[in-house]
């Protein structure tokens, strides 16, 4: 039995009272009977097994909020000032160009050089001649008389060219005007010649001349021919020679400035011709080898025979206090 449904059985089987019924109290009793029957229907709710009825959450606290103050007043805006404009900037100077320095180079070491020998003085090649030199290359003689080529008027000196080795004068063998390797037994000679004397009277602006002249013994002269040949020049070459003739006819003492040609007939030559013969193959090979320029007095057969005779003299002339003009 149920207490509750029974008592609430017995109490609406009761009769009504007229003053239970007052509306003054029907309401009230409605709201409390809501109000029972709503919780009996959640406990019984709850106590179904199996319902998980997550409680409510917990309401929000209130937070009493504030009232924002009221904004303070803005100030007055700061009096507009008329700012004047600055003026322009002066342009900056143009920057100064950089100048690449290079690195100084390492000091060279220092070298102890030693002074140089005092130079030897100069020689004065005139009087060195006047003297006379005689080495193993050549021979010089001065010859008395100042003034052998017309016009000409100096020093005159005799070159003997010698053979360095054996120390021989430059000869001619007999009926012959070409001497066989002659640049191999006397060109050692002739480049010390040139150097020793012809240079240094080059340096000085001196005036100089360089003569050749040839000789022959009497041997065969009567009835002597030979054949020209080629001798390492033209041939036609020795066929007509260019000399210095004497002014007076054979004489020795003074010869003409100006040259004439004296050929020889065909090709076949005597003994009256090897003077001018030997003295112009001489006169070639001075050309080719050293280019040493020459001219040729007419030479002369000694009446005499010997090979001394045989020969052809250099003959060296120097114009005395003479300068050269400069080119």
């Amino acid at each position: 039995m149920n207490p509750k449904k029974d008592f609430i059985k017995s109490e609406f089987s009761k009769k009504p009272n007229v003053n239970f019924l007052n509306k003054r109290y029907l309401i009230p009793l409605a709201l409390a009977f809501l109000i029972g029957l709503v919780s009996w229907s959640l406990i019984r709710r709850n106590a179904q097994p199996g319902v998980n009825v997550e409680p409510e959450p917990d309401p929000e606290p209130i937070v009493n909020i504030e009232p924002k103050p009221d904004p303070e007043p803005e100030p007055d805006p700061e009096p507009i000032v008329s700012i004047e404009p600055k003026p322009d900037p002066e342009p900056e100077p143009d920057p100064e160009p950089i100048v690449s320095i290079e690195p100084e180079p390492d000091p060279e070491p220092i070298v102890n050089i030693e002074p140089e020998p005092d130079p030897e003085p100069e020689v004065d090649i005139v009087k060195e001649l006047n003297k006379g030199i005689d080495n193993q290359h050549y021979r010089t003689t001065k010859i008395p008389d100042d003034e052998i080529v017309q016009g000409k008027k100096g020093d005159y000196y005799w070159i003997d060219i010698k053979d360095a080795e054996t120390l021989e004068i430059l000869l001619f063998e007999a009926g012959r005007y070409k001497i066989g390797g002659l640049n191999r037994r006397f060109g050692e000679s002739i480049q010390s010649f040139y150097s020793d004397t012809i240079e240094p009277i080059k340096n000085n602006g001196k005036n100089w001349d360089l003569f050749l002249q040839g000789s022959a013994d009497y041997l065969g002269h009567e009835n002597f021919q030979g054949e020209l040949k080629d001798v390492d020049c033209q041939p036609e070459d020795f066929r007509s020679i260019s000399v210095h003739p004497p002014i007076q006819k054979d004489s020795t003492d003074l010869y003409s400035i100006k040259s004439i040609d004296k050929p020889i007939q065909n090709t076949m030559y005597k003994n009256e011709h090897l003077p001018n013969l030997r003295a112009r193959f001489m006169q070639c090979k001075l050309q080719q080898i050293y280019d040493l320029k020459s001219e040729i007095l007419d030479g002369y057969v000694k009446d005499l025979i010997g090979e001394e005779y045989r020969n052809v003299y250099l003959i060296l002339f120097i114009e005395r206090n003479s300068v050269k003009a400069q080119e």
